[in-house]
């Protein structure tokens, strides 16, 4: 443990004696974390969830579950597997298909419970869990039918298990044990299931063999670059082969829809100067405090700051103190030789995580969200953690983003303007205010949908006897809606269907309809 530095042991001792601020942090934690599990059923599907979950409900087979996992998502398939494996002890409704998420987030929070408590000690350990289980941006994948909850565990199991290696190996404040093999062995498994469960996990692989090399280095007598033994070298290749392995068959996959021009995310997003802020801003506290998503989405940032003055400028104090907070720590550690090592998981092995994604983004215009960065997540609890121990401003720091990010969950939970897009709504509403042959276009509305004939977004034409046709149209800032709904228009007008207002508000999706003259 490494408590000198900027406040030396007194922090740490101080939080420690009162350990009833301790307690009380993480029964209020673990508080939120039973909130959001009764909340998994309390908003419909939404479009990225039924990209996920009409794959595997529809699936007779493993083979038919690929195609469809081909056909409807961009993700390879882990956790598509694992809810096929579930389906038939899972309800089906939307507590069932959330469950699984919220378990993978909860393990992944123990898991770093427990890495943090060997390597650092116990109270940054409950300090980090604590915000883990507070955190909006975690409440939100743990209450979303995708691959992000599970490909969060994927990443810190990753972590874990590559700390482990390191110590086996005698890189890492313990000599060697002899089995840095068997470590390696399970850390190449693991990276197997993350880079089956997103393809970002590659940075996570990259930021491994960066993390070794730094390791090595700052373990070096003489500060001479350190030569690894070949037990060490044979773990390491047989851990990367063993992932290579796993992947190929998704990799084979990948490169079949590449040459037929059909791989990889069909929307583009262009790449601004605010992408930077944004992503550090949602880490701490979503996309539910101050603007919603649809806000952040659409409106400029000169004008959410107009309309949200206060909770942009709470934020921005936050994410200032944030800041801070990291550049004492780095500068503590970098001055003492003995706690050096902390550098490589807070500041060079994350830089090395990032940059790559950052890069991509702005080269290709790929639709970068705060998403694709959770795997490096981590690293802000675990600052906030440190720094309440370690700084003399951190527990203020720490303090202050709990209590803003408590609140930015509150407003996730029970705030209609956070929720998910009501597509249950939506749905039932045009269910009910038609007769006759009803066409219900959606890719939510697939799954609600009881005696409608209801298609997703590759419908080919509307058929002739069709009475009311319904759209449930929203994210109508992505170029691809608007040229979708221009098809619907045209598909309307070209089957004899007009257009009828719509009075009836759902959240977050903007019902359409058109019907025949007279019906």
């Amino acid at each position: 443990m490494h408590t000198s530095g900027i406040l030396g042991c007194r922090g740490y001792q101080a939080l420690m004696r009162n350990r009833t601020v301790l307690a009380a942090t993480l029964a209020v934690s673990l508080c939120v974390g039973v909130f959001v599990a009764s909340q998994l059923g309390s908003q419909s599907l939404w479009i990225d969830e039924t990209l996920t979950v009409m794959p595997v409900l529809e699936a007779e087979n493993l083979q038919s579950l690929v195609d469809g996992v081909v056909n409807y998502d961009t993700q390879p398939p882990a956790s598509h597997f694992i809810l096929y494996a579930l389906k038939g002890l899972l309800p089906r409704t939307e507590f069932g298909l959330r469950l699984p998420s919220f378990i993978y987030i909860q393990s992944a929070i123990l898991v770093g419970l427990f890495v943090i408590r060997r390597y650092w000690d116990t109270a940054t350990a409950l300090l980090f869990a604590s915000f883990c289980e507070i955190s909006p941006l975690l409440a939100f994948y743990s209450a979303e039918a995708r691959n992000y909850g599970l490909w969060f565990l994927a990443s810190v199991g990753a972590y874990a298990l590559f700390a482990r290696w390191l110590e086996s190996a005698g890189l890492l404040r313990r000599p060697a044990d002899g089995k840095a093999m068997v470590w390696g062995l399970a850390l190449g498994a693991v990276n197997a299931v993350g880079l089956w469960t997103h393809l970002f996990h590659v940075f996570v692989i990259g930021g491994q063999v960066v993390a070794l090399a730094a390791t090595s280095f700052i373990h070096a007598p003489e500060r001479r670059l350190y030569v690894l033994d070949r037990a060490t070298l044979r773990s390491a290749a047989a851990s990367l082969a063993l992932t290579s392995i796993a992947f190929l068959p998704w990799l084979w996959v990948i490169l079949r829809e590449a040459s037929r021009g059909e791989a990889g995310v069909p929307w583009i997003r262009p790449f601004g100067i605010m992408n930077g802020p944004y992503y550090v801003y949602a880490a701490h506290f979503g996309m539910s405090f101050g603007p919603n998503m649809i806000e952040l989405h659409e409106k400029p940032f000169n004008l959410i700051l107009t309309e949200h003055p206060l909770a942009v400028a709470t934020a921005g104090a936050v994410v200032s103190g944030t800041l801070l907070v990291y550049l004492a720590l780095l500068k503590t550690w970098a001055t003492e030789r003995t706690g050096r090592w902390q550098l490589v998981p807070l500041a060079l092995a994350p830089a090395v995580m990032i940059l790559p994604p950052l890069a991509y983004g702005l080269a290709a215009s790929f639709p970068l969200h705060i998403r694709h960065f959770l795997f490096v997540w981590p690293v802000l609890p675990l600052v906030l953690a440190l720094g309440a121990l370690r700084t003399r401003f951190g527990a203020l720091v720490y303090a202050a983003a709990f209590v803003v990010a408590s609140i930015s969950t509150f407003n996730l939970l029970v705030d209609e303007n956070y929720s998910k897009d009501d597509a249950r709504g939506a749905v039932s509403f045009a269910e009910s205010s038609s007769h006759g042959k009803v066409v219900i276009l959606g890719e939510a509305a697939r799954f609600y949908c009881s005696h409608a004939t209801c298609y997703p977004r590759s419908f080919h034409a509307i058929e002739a006897d069709t009475d009311h046709l319904w759209l449930l149209y929203n994210r109508g800032w992505a170029s691809e809606n608007r040229k979708f709904l221009d098809r619907v228009v045209h598909a309307a007008e070209s089957s004899g269907l007009r257009k009828v207002p719509v009075e009836a508000v759902f959240h977050g999706i903007e019902l359409m309809h058109w019907s025949k003259e007279g019906s």
